[in-house]
């Protein structure tokens, strides 16, 4: 076949040059004879090729697969965008795939013609303001308060429909349009490539496996076709580099129309919610009558409502708890204690309500969610008053606690606290409230554990009139005393962040604790957050200390007439606004669930369980404790 080619090819020149001028019907005749078998046998000698090179692939193909043959490396780098961009083909056909169903939820519409424009359909929106429409004109009557209202809505949702019609256009045109055509013409283009890149590897694999095969008279001729293979494969290589940088760009451009999808979204949604709000106004022109509930709850008074009313059923809960919206109420827990007959008066809620005391019976039930409490005192202790505190539990664990306490000190009264009261509290205190009591946080360490301050998780106040803090030599034993204690407590870290703070309201002489502090902020290496507010008659100096280490400062400030305040914060502070800010929450949160607890007498403590009941399995708190009947 190749002898025969090179012949006709020989004829084809010899004949051209001699009879170009000749009559034409020798020229056809020529044609005829020579240019057609030319031809045909030239796109058989093609063929054939194309055979061959399709079989030497499919070889080679064989060789890497089964044999393991060497195979031609294309690059680390050139490998990891293939493979990026095979993953960004993924994503973007999912992609795609979201905004189609964005666009029409329906996947027997979507599937019917998935390109064309759906933005001139009737929507749900179309429908529902449609269906308002004929209720109004057909069956309410456009006369009636109801008719109108519907007219009104079916207008809104008309407009809100085109709106969503020109949202939906926007996005097809836009967005949707622009990563189909990253996905039909960049991406397709380096698969194109890519395919053709595979072919130039198998050809110039198989090229090296016949050239090391090829005897030594062969191998120029292997080798020259060696060196085309070559050639081929790395113009190849920087076509589909070239094709990947394109690629890469026409990515990059689709954040543009990102930015386009939001903001037709926000246009859209904005608009929308202008004609939600315009709706709203001009429906508040019709009268529309309330639960009448609502126009008699303001006669009853709030402790009936949230103790009584609102226990009735869910839906007295409900218009209580709408009634109550934005209030909190104070509660105060006290007991009677005359001599004589008085004497066994069982505890009472007192409320405070226009400036008078109302006295009801102390609920025995959980109060609603509703209800809030500004401050609790409690100057008795019972079984009831332990199952009320107890089974509200989930109001001082929601906001947390102010604790104050006075009480006496006497071993079985201490006892009783620490055991029955102390765990309805102890994970919600915030603030702690010693007041003149010099030796409660001595019992507190000494009933419970010598490390209750720092177990407190919650605790970030204390406020302590007899004591500040104290000195802990290095050669001492740690925290020997309450003073101590507060300290070491001063020095822990919170889990938020948040600043301590301690505040002494007592004239102290004794500052040796400051220069402790200043040593002990000198030798830190890590930061805590800390306000001390006190009173001295003592002369001192104000000062600012810097630690670079914990990029923190230690200031000594006059704090008003009186007071002085020690600081230790972070050098870049908040702006002032900010920290008065921050004051004023924490202010805030103080004044709500404080609760005061005041014993001094032993008959302040009553039986802490019913006299009809001998064991503790009935009650909800832990106790280990048998009371025995007076």
């Amino acid at each position: 076949m190749e002898i025969f080619t090179r012949f006709l090819h020989f004829i084809n020149s010899l004949f051209f040059t001699t009879i170009i001028c000749s009559s034409p019907s020798l020229v056809k005749l020529l044609h005829l004879l020579f240019f057609i078998p030319l031809s045909v046998a030239t796109r058989a000698h093609f063929k054939m090729d194309a055979l061959k090179r399709l079989a030497s692939r499919a070889r080679q193909k064989s060789a890497e697969i089964i044999l393991s043959a060497e195979k031609t490396e294309i690059g680390a780098e050139l490998e990891g965008l293939l493979t990026k961009t095979d993953k960004t083909e993924e994503h973007m056909k999912k992609l795609v795939h979201a905004i189609e169903v964005y666009l029409q939820p329906n996947p027997a519409v979507r599937a019917l013609d998935p390109r064309k424009d759906k933005s001139g359909r009737q929507n749900t929106l179309d429908g529902l303001g449609e269906a308002m429409k004929e209720a109004a004109s057909k069956a309410v009557g456009a006369e009636s308060t109801f008719g109108a209202i519907l007219l009104k809505v079916s207008q809104t949702e008309s407009k809100m429909a085109a709106g969503e019609r020109q949202l939906i256009q926007s996005i097809t045109t836009q967005t949707l349009a622009s990563l189909r055509h990253l996905l039909e013409n960049e991406l397709r283009t380096v698969q194109k490539e890519r395919s053709v890149l595979n072919k130039k590897r198998l050809d110039l694999d198989a090229t090296k496996s016949r050239w090391k095969r090829a005897s030594d008279d062969k191998k120029p001729a292997v080798e020259a076709e060696l060196r085309k293979a070559q050639d081929e494969f790395d113009t190849q290589l920087e076509t589909i580099s070239t094709a990947l940088e394109a690629f890469q760009t026409a990515v990059d451009r689709q954040a543009e129309q990102l930015v386009q999808f939001v903001a037709a979204q926000i246009e859209y949604h904005s608009t929308s919610l202008k004609l939600l709000k315009d709706l709203k106004r001009d429906l508040g022109a019709y009268w529309i009558c309330n639960d009448v509930w609502m126009d008699i709850l303001p006669s009853f008074d709030r402790p009936k409502l949230g103790l009584n009313l609102a226990l009735l059923s869910f839906r007295f809960d409900a218009l209580v708890d709408k009634h109550f919206d934005g209030k909190t109420t104070q509660l105060t827990i006290w007991r009677e204690i005359t001599i004589g007959k008085d004497k066994g008066s069982k505890p009472k809620v007192s409320v405070p309500i226009d400036g008078n005391l109302v006295e009801f019976p102390l609920p025995d039930h959980p109060l609603p969610n509703k209800i809030r409490f500004n401050y609790l005192w409690i100057d008795y202790i019972d079984h009831s008053v332990l199952t009320f505190l107890h089974s509200n539990k989930q109001i001082w664990d929601r906001s947390g606690t102010k604790l104050e306490l006075i009480i006496t000190n006497g071993h079985s009264i201490w006892d009783v606290f620490t055991r029955e009261i102390w765990p309805i509290f102890t994970t919600s205190i915030r603030h702690l409230n010693f007041g003149h009591g010099r030796d409660h946080l001595d019992n507190l360490r000494r009933h419970i554990s010598p490390t209750i301050l720092t177990d407190l998780d919650q605790l970030n106040s204390i406020t302590y009139d007899d004591l500040l803090p104290d000195v802990i030599a290095d050669d001492g034993p740690n925290e020997t005393s309450a003073g101590q204690a507060l300290t070491k407590w001063l020095h822990t870290p919170t889990k938020n962040g948040q600043s301590k703070r301690l505040r002494c309201d007592n004239y102290s002489s004794n500052l040796e604790w400051i220069d402790y502090f200043k040593e002990t902020f000198r030798r830190a290496t890590t930061s805590v957050r800390y306000k001390i507010r006190f009173v001295t008659r003592k002369t001192i100096m104000p000062f600012e200390l810097v630690n670079e280490r914990t990029n923190e400062k230690v200031t000594l400030t006059k704090d008003g007439p009186i007071y002085w305040l020690l600081k230790r914060c972070q050098i870049i502070r908040e702006t002032a606004a900010t920290d008065q800010k921050q004051q004023k929450k924490d202010d805030n949160l103080e004044q709500l669930n404080r609760v005061f607890i005041h014993i001094f007498y032993k008959n302040s403590i009553g039986l802490l369980f019913p006299p009809d009941q001998s064991d503790e399995k009935n009650f909800p708190w832990p106790s280990d404790q048998r009371n025995k009947k007076k």
